[in-house]
């Protein structure tokens, strides 16, 4: 029989071969050709969602002048890296050692329960609270029994709770309570792989350091974030000295560098004075002379006169050695990083004393922007305003922007926004919330121990806020608020010893101007007003100022007297008893009525002002001459006539007493002087005296600057009441208009005779009446207006309200403005704020 067991083990040893070659293979293909990967799956692998954060919108007034924007700052977060709880503990300990470090803020919703600088519970709770909190089942989930009440005792506690060993100090054991308790609370969170947020808008040091750290700090993720800013003020660009190597200093430079020619900005750059890059040659300016006294300068180069160099390149060369620039960087790099190192050199005493070094002024919100993008490159970098303490143009326009500030918890709930979101609080950061806040997107990652992006899984994109142009303009809000502190100073000023009707205690007010045709409001100013930015930043000044704020102090105020603040109309009333008069057929235009000085109404006396005052009376008017002349004797007669009813009627048709309607949160109803409110308020009838005070805006009647506002736009429009809007158009980051306000409004059923008529008589009022004195018989454009004099109850201690209404021009009517000033004295008192505005408005450089 033949033998095949050669056959067989030749067989054998093949397939033998062929495995051994098919593992060599894979172990090839595992390791070298696919070995990041294999490597990758041997590192601890972490599933994370991160929320991708949307840009709100900017703001800017009608002309594009920016007045909310947002700058990109770092978030720093803590991921799921551990297991092993003393690892936790440690990392933490470290990350919290440089946060303090750095002075940075950081979460500790421990400290709400529990007061470690005086080892006890916090002063705010009761002994329930302590209970609640210690038995929450998603907290510490102690029994009833095991309550703990001494806090000595539960700080050991939570040092057990939490694994924190005897070898950690108390003060070490508290900062990894303040983390763990974060986890603690936010678990499930926590577990399903969502970072938590530990500090906002760390400054470029932190993110060194923690970035230097990661192999001690595992599980930190640093992510942009936006931060919003409010103001047009400009900054500068500034660097200081900082303890970095030659290399990181030249990178930095570099860096700072590019991102000035990237967004087209100018920069101090005296080197070219003496060396033109371009050409390679010295500058054609200098003689030779000029160029060895350079060189020889001891304050800079300081060659010595046998050294000099006068071939350009040569001493191109020169300077890259001088300045420590290797041979990596291409010339145009190094030229760069020359450019402000020889800044650096010719100001040297100050850089090494650490002062800031000028580089560059009034950037642009996008160098702004890619400055912060770029922190960690850009060491030593310093973003300040052009002034110290310069107050930003924003403040004028407070009201109506409004800030943002943190999450309430129902907003969260209620809402769905991150507990670290910033949301609209008031002004159009508020009403247009829905159009600017955008919608978060989200990203799945992989990612190791030590935060580090092994793999994308997927998301969704973030979709940006709309951006909001605003009907304001920024110019004429200037001039009405700088017009309005002026004249306020003015008038106590005018104030003498004795006087008993100007007590010098004028210090607010507000102003609208409105375009009579649209609905658009110009200008709506208050003061005073407050800054914004003091309610997202956190520096001592900020947190001062804020206090004032909502403290009520004189300096500062949130309240928006153009919407909220209701203010007796005085005489700027009585164009609504003249048309209630004229439409209800009491009189005609030529109609007289004589003014006897003194006259008995309803049981009470009346007088007029002249008579008082100067013991004279106007004798007959018609309702033209009276309104010029403000007759008070005329308007109490007309208006008994006329009867309450009707002039009731007539003023709620122009508006008064009723809400406008603008796109602003809190805005005031108004109150019309009317059998119904005296009814409401104190249970009495309504007398025929009653009818005579309310005739001249006295009495009830109480409205806002911006419904006095409306009601002349519409005496100027020809009697259509506007709905007023701040809020011109919402636009996408991609440019498409999502939101365009329209023009809405009622239509006063009246004559035209009864128009021309008030119109006619609200001329005369500017040419030779009250307020002629501040408009004079030349003024250029042709007003329309009312002056006002609004007693408030108070004249035996305090002045009398001053308020003054008017359109301009006559003919073809633009502009309608409404001026309050809080004891102002007298309704003409108020005219030059109204003035200053129309200036600016008409390009006028008018003085009267």
């Amino acid at each position: 029989m033949k033998d095949n067991s050669k056959g067989r083990f030749f067989i054998i040893f093949i397939i033998l071969f062929a495995i051994v070659i098919g593992f060599v293979a894979k172990l090839y293909i595992m390791q070298i050709i696919n070995g990041d990967e294999y490597v990758a799956k041997t590192v601890v692998s972490i599933p994370h969602t991160y929320t991708v954060e949307a840009v709100r919108g900017d703001i800017y007034d009608r002309n594009g002048v920016l007045l909310a924007y947002n700058t990109e700052s770092f978030n720093l977060y803590l991921s799921r890296a551990y297991k092993v709880t003393d690892e936790l503990n440690q990392s933490l300990l470290a990350l919290m050692t440089i946060l303090d470090n750095n002075k940075e803020t950081y979460v500790n919703h421990l400290e709400s329960y529990f007061d470690f600088g005086n080892m006890q519970f916090s002063d705010e709770l009761t002994n329930d609270d302590i209970i609640s909190w210690q038995m929450n089942t998603d907290l510490f989930n102690l029994k009833n029994n095991q309550v703990i009440l001494n806090p000595d005792e539960f700080f050991a506690f939570m040092r057990k709770f939490f694994s924190i060993s005897d070898s950690y100090t108390d003060q070490e054991a508290y900062k990894i309570m303040i983390i763990r308790y974060e986890i603690l609370k936010n678990r499930w969170y926590w577990l399903s792989g969502e970072s938590l947020l530990i500090s906002k808008n760390i400054t470029e040091d932190t993110l060194a350091e923690v970035s230097e750290q990661k192999h001690i700090i595992q599980g930190i993720i640093i992510r942009p974030s936006t931060s919003r800013q409010y103001g047009d003020e400009n900054f500068n660009l500034f660097i200081n000295k900082i303890d970095n190597s030659e290399e990181e200093l030249n990178q930095s430079l570099l860096t700072i560098v590019n991102i000035l020619d990237k967004n087209e900005e100018p920069y101090i750059n005296h080197l070219k004075d003496y060396f033109d890059f371009e050409k390679k040659r010295f500058s054609v300016e200098l003689s030779d002379e000029d160029i060895v006294n350079w060189q020889t300068d001891k304050h800079i180069f300081h060659i010595g006169i046998n050294q000099v160099m006068m071939n350009p390149e040569e001493f191109f060369i020169f300077m890259r050695d001088y300045f420590s620039i290797d041979e990596s960087y291409t010339e145009q790099e190094a030229y760069k990083i020359m450019i402000l190192k020889y800044e650096i050199a010719i100001n040297s005493e100050n850089w090494i004393a650490g002062d800031h070094l000028l580089i560059s002024e009034n950037l642009t919100n996008s160098t702004i922007s890619d400055i912060y993008r770029y922190k960690l490159l850009t060491q030593g970098v310093v973003i300040g305003p052009l002034e110290s303490g310069e107050t930003s143009n924003v403040v004028d326009v407070a009201h109506v922007l409004g800030y943002v500030g943190m999450v309430t918890p129902e907003d969260v709930t209620e809402k769905g926004y991150e507990a670290d979101s910033m949301i609209g609080k008031t002004g159009v950061e508020d009403y247009a919330e829905d159009l600017l806040k955008g919608k978060n997107g989200y990203t799945d990652v992989i990612t190791d121990s030590s935060g580090n992006i092994i793999s994308t899984e997927g998301g969704a994109a973030a979709i940006d806020g709309n951006d909001i142009y605003l009907t304001i303009n920024m110019s004429l809000q200037k001039v009405a608020m700088d017009s309005l502190k002026k004249n306020i100073e003015i008038i106590k000023e005018k104030a003498t010893p004795g006087d008993k009707r100007n007590f010098a205690d004028a210090s607010a007010g507000a102003v609208v101007a409105m375009d009579v045709n649209t609905g658009e409001v110009l200008t709506m100013v208050n003061f005073p007003s407050y800054n914004p930015s003091w309610f997202i930043h956190n520096d001592e000044v900020s947190k001062q100022k804020r206090l004032e704020v909502l403290l009520g102090s004189k300096e500062t105020s949130l309240f928006n007297r153009a919407t909220e603040g209701l203010y007796t109309p005085g005489s700027t009333f009585k164009p609504i008893v003249a048309i209630a008069g004229l439409e209800e057929n009491i009189i005609t235009k030529d109609t007289l009525i004589f003014d006897p000085g003194h006259k008995v109404i309803g049981d009470w006396d009346f007088y007029c002002l002249e008579y008082v005052m100067y013991h004279y009376t106007h004798g007959y008017l018609d309702v033209i001459e009276a309104i010029k002349t403000s007759c008070n004797m005329f308007f109490y007669i007309l208006g008994t006539d006329t009867k309450i009813d009707a002039i009731d009627k007539w003023a709620k048709a122009f508006g008064l007493g009723e809400k406008t309607g603008i796109d602003l949160y809190g805005e005031s109803k108004g109150i019309r002087s009317n059998p119904d409110y005296k009814y409401s308020q104190e249970f009495e009838k309504w007398y025929t005296a009653d009818t005579a005070q309310s005739s001249i805006g006295q009495l009830y009647h109480s409205y806002t600057p911006l419904q006095l506002t409306v009601y002349t736009a519409a005496l100027a429009n020809g009697g259509k009441v506007l709905t007023p809007f701040v809020i011109g158009k919402a636009v996408s980051k991609s440019g498409e208009t999502v939101y365009e306000s329209e023009t809405k409004y009622t239509q006063v059923p009246w004559s035209q005779e009864t128009f021309e008529t008030i119109r006619t008589a609200m001329a005369s009022v500017v040419l030779d009446g009250t307020a002629e004195v501040v408009f004079g018989d030349d003024y250029p454009i042709s007003v329309a207006g009312k002056t006002g004099t609004a007693e408030t109850g108070r004249e035996a201690n305090e002045s009398s309200n001053a308020v003054f209404i008017c359109y301009a021009p006559i003919e073809n009517p633009q502009i309608a403005i409404a001026v309050v000033i809080e004891n102002g004295v007298w309704g003409s008192y108020a005219a030059p704020v109204a003035k200053d505005i129309l200036n600016e408005y008409f390009g006028l450089n008018y003085k009267h």
